[in-house]
């Protein structure tokens, strides 16, 4: 897996920098069960800053938002390269 980066903000106007991977969903075989689609979050970074990695200072629920918006930016550019 190659990891992605995204930048963006949470909470009041907060920049981060999101380091994470990302496994696309695979297919059920007849030997293979298969798999959902997952983003796992690496570190978060404040302002562009790759020392301070505030990944757990953070709340399951922003943790979640983030995987969410990873996961719609890998939709987004595989929609723009149609």
């Amino acid at each position: 897996m190659k990891e992605q980066i995204l930048v963006t903000t949470i909470g009041d106007e907060i920049d981060v920098t999101v380091h994470f991977d990302y496994q696309p969903e695979e297919e059920e075989t007849h030997n293979y069960p298969g798999c959902d689609s997952e983003v796992t979050i690496n570190a978060v970074y404040v302002g562009g800053d790759e020392e301070k990695d505030i990944e757990d200072c953070l709340c399951p629920a922003t943790i979640a938002m983030l995987e969410e918006r990873c996961e719609q930016m890998l939709i987004d550019e595989s929609e723009d390269d149609r």
